[in-house]
């Protein structure tokens, strides 16, 4: 539903700034850095709208690569965190066994015999 809304938003700014192009068709000095020109305001607005919309294009392209990369860089540390996790909790394979040696004495022999 918001991807529709930001459509009907950009389209209803596009078509505000299509009436407001087209109402001021007079011709206007415009002043580069070296150079200055007469162009018809109508390519000054929707080359200034069309410039603008492509640096927010570019911004949000960059943002959203950022974005994603720490995505992915968060999603391997949580694979890393839950392996170490599962590791954690399951037990160790191999038991280890221990012997132990136990001596026993009886009541007529004096010698130790180990069992």
């Amino acid at each position: 539903m918001r991807q529709q809304w930001i459509f009907v938003s950009a389209l209803v700014f596009a078509i505000i700034i299509a009436i407001f192009s087209v109402v001021n068709v007079d011709a206007v000095p415009v002043d580069f850095i070296f150079v200055g020109v007469e162009l018809p305001m109508i390519l000054v607005i929707l080359g200034s709208a069309l410039a603008g919309g492509l640096v927010v294009g570019i911004i949000g392209t960059v943002r959203y690569l950022e974005w994603r990369q720490e995505m992915n860089e968060l999603k391997l540390k949580l694979q890393d965190a839950e392996q170490a996790v599962e590791l954690k909790r399951t037990p160790d394979p191999t038991p280890t066994v221990t012997e132990e040696i136990v001596e026993v004495t009886t009541p007529n022999s004096d010698d130790a015999k180990p069992i």
